[in-house]
């Protein structure tokens, strides 16, 4: 009962509309005070290039610039 169900609603899966809400796709976005951010830059220099952390960082920073795009 439950395939022959889920058979005949499979054409109409096409037919579905999504509205979508853009501000609940977008991620919030923490804001750092400045001193708090020049604290950060100054202990992330201090790291070996190969450091996970220093790889990891900038990575991070492309993902803040997108969810800034995304609030636009």
């Amino acid at each position: 009962m439950v395939l022959a169900l889920a058979l005949a609603m499979t054409p109409l899966i096409g037919c579905v509309t999504v509205h979508s809400n853009a501000t609940k796709a977008c991620p919030q976005i923490v804001e750092y005070k400045p001193e708090f951010q020049a604290a950060a830059k100054e202990q992330l220099l201090t790291l070996p290039a190969s450091s996970p952390i220093a790889i990891m960082i900038p990575d991070y920073g492309r993902l803040r610039d997108q969810a800034r795009e995304c609030w636009k």
